[in-house]
């Protein structure tokens, strides 16, 4: 059986005040960036997961990616 503890307080989490790991809020329409990987393809599907993430957090802003030499690259469209 699983002892029930009492009286600990719950930490912080992690994420409160930690900086994004992806620049979408400094980009400008145009600005590109890098995310280097050996596997594009599978980075390029875990970076679109994210840029939906973001698309919420700054509505109007758009992202695309492209499968590039070293890795994906991620563009701000709009």
């Amino acid at each position: 059986m699983i002892k029930v503890n009492k009286g600990i307080s719950i930490p912080k989490s992690a994420s409160i005040g930690t900086k994004a790991k992806y620049p979408f809020r400094a980009m400008e329409t145009g600005d590109s960036f890098l995310v280097p990987s050996n596997n594009p393809t599978r980075a390029q599907k875990h970076m679109s997961s994210i840029i939906t993430y973001w698309k919420g957090k700054l509505p109007g802003r758009t992202f695309t990616t492209r499968c590039v030499e070293g890795g994906v690259r991620i563009w701000r469209t709009s």
